[in-house]
């Protein structure tokens, strides 16, 4: 049985599918899915056990050039069209349709015996044939404040499955896990350590609860707590980071600022290190669920717990429950954005000392004075729909259930084999970029190198930051002065030189180096 999956956009909607992917291969034992969506979010889904074949399609691309490019429209067309004819090849007997618009239209001209989730036909228009998918607009539509079902269970409901049939999941390699290690080692945190992660920014303005409030929140966790701090984002979030430092004096030495540095897979590989994330309703909250780390977040206009909250058991929600909320115009908010106003630095403070009892004192009852901001906590089990359970109603049952907030913070990291597997693996790139310029792909060539030398470099300061005084290995006493040679090289257009080293020099040093390394342990 062959089954199509179309969401084409926004990394956290993809990460909410994961559950649903899980049951599909639970109910259909044997079936082969396929998992069409844009070229931005493929690595969220590669090494997915649950999907057979990754469809990329330079989604975002696209839309820019249907707006901006109409002599583009006949390459979009041919492509399009190549692609449809390649995905009807496969003769798809379920289609789960998780994207308005383009997947609706895709959908319907790739076909199946049965499409859920919504299909565009020429004569009828945009509709919905699975009773799930019905409801859902429905009351999305209607009054959103009714609904009581996150859209990861929804997800499962259209897919013919019962709620809670998998997990979130993301899955890193540990390549990525040693970057990410690298990452954090550079910024002054040490293996033994597990910060807290603060994801600022978001897309929309009205999104944002400010840099000032999370400063206060940060100086907060440096001083009260002791504790180091990630800030997290994407490069348009910089300016954030820089009004944090501005603010910070002898704190700034325990801030990483990691805004801009990180893929989508070590970003999964830090925040798999960090005790908890705190966070507004962004893509990077849905990650750390889908890694095990636990969330404190905040909703307020437009988001809406209920429906995108944390998946999981054991993160804590804050929601400014306004009567205007979920608010449907906030862009012209006549309150002021008073739900965003309401939640205070003092209320994230709280959260995180509940989230500290729940692990430390399990028979503690909870309480939270606020009613005007309310403080929930996730649970889910299968076959049910999650639940926003309120702090002060959370029991032994929720407590018992395998919640997030009992592990231990970061993970078990098994360094020999993180760094065979990240010497083998440049090893790896090295071998494909040689092989590229052989073959005369200058382009690709080009575009390769740049990429290669910063994880090479990132190995390097790796090792660096693992030893001290004399005991750096011989690894880095060779490996550093060769990139150095590499970027003067680079500098001079001597491609020859770049290609030797790699190929004699650097593809010798990691394949023996591998043992001393393991030794430095």
């Amino acid at each position: 049985m062959n089954i199509l999956v179309i969401r084409m956009h926004r990394f956290g909607d993809v990460l909410q599918l994961t559950p649903m992917l899980e049951g599909l291969k639970q109910k259909h034992p044997g079936c082969k899915i396929t998992f069409l969506t844009g070229r931005d979010t493929v690595d969220l889904l590669s090494a997915n056990p649950n999907i057979d074949q990754i469809v990329c399609i330079p989604e975002k691309q696209y839309r820019w050039y249907l707006k901006n490019r109409p002599e583009r429209y006949a390459q979009i067309y041919n492509e399009i069209y190549d692609l449809i004819r390649e995905l009807r090849e496969k003769n798809f007997r379920l289609i789960v349709n998780r994207q308005y618009e383009i997947g609706g239209i895709v959908a319907g001209l790739i076909g199946a015996e049965e499409i859920r989730g919504g299909v565009f036909c020429p004569e009828r228009g945009f509709i919905f044939e699975d009773e799930a998918s019905k409801a859902l607009f429905e009351i999305i539509r209607t009054n959103r404040k009714a609904n009581r079902r996150n859209l990861v269970d929804w997800a499962c409901h259209i897919a013919g499955m019962p709620p809670g049939c998998g997990d979130m999941a993301f899955y890193i390699q540990e390549t990525d896990r040693w970057e990410a290690d690298a990452l954090l080692m550079a910024g002054g945190v040490r293996e033994d350590e597990s910060p807290v992660a603060v994801q600022m920014g978001a897309a929309r303005s009205f999104r944002q609860w400010g840099a000032g409030n999370y400063g206060h929140v940060i100086k907060w966790l440096v001083n009260a707590r002791d504790t180091k701090v990630v800030l997290l984002g994407s490069d348009d979030e910089k300016c954030l980071a820089e009004v944090i430092r501005r603010n910070l004096s002898k704190e700034n030495s325990r801030v990483v600022d990691l805004i801009g540095k990180t893929t989508l897979k070590t970003l999964g590989g830090v925040l798999e290190r960090c005790q908890y994330l705190i966070t507004g309703d962004t893509g990077t909250m849905h990650m750390a669920a889908s890694v095990g780390t636990p969330v404190i977040a905040l909703f307020y206009g437009t988001a809406y717990p209920w429906e995108t909250g944390p998946y999981g058991t054991g993160h804590l929600v804050l929601y400014a429950d306004e009567p205007c909320a979920p608010c449907s115009n906030p862009e012209d908010c006549a309150f002021g954005h008073r739900c965003r106003k309401a939640i205070t630095p003092e209320h994230v403070y709280g959260a995180l000392e509940i989230a500290e009892a729940m692990k430390r004192y399990p028979c503690t009852p909870l309480s939270w004075p606020d009613d005007d901001v309310r403080l929930y906590m996730t649970f889910t089990q299968p076959g049910h729909d999650q639940l926003l359970v309120p702090i002060d109603k959370v029991n032994s049952e929720h407590r018992e259930s395998g919640m997030l907030f009992s592990r231990e913070p970061g993970r078990e990291l098994d360094r020999g084999s993180i760094l065979e597997s990240a010497a083998s693996a440049l090893v790896q790139r090295g071998d494909n970029i040689i092989k590229k310029f052989y073959e005369g792909n200058k382009e690709s060539f080009l575009e390769t190198l740049p990429e290669y030398f910063d994880r090479l470099g990132r190995f390097v300061d790796f090792l660096k930051g693992r030893q001290s005084g004399d005991n750096n290995p011989e690894t880095i006493q060779l490996l550093a002065p060769g990139l150095n040679e590499a970027c003067r090289a680079m500098e001079a257009g001597d491609y020859v030189t770049i290609i030797d080293l790699i190929k004699y020099k650097f593809k010798a040093i990691l394949e023996s180096g591998t043992q001393e390394i393991k030794k430095t342990k």
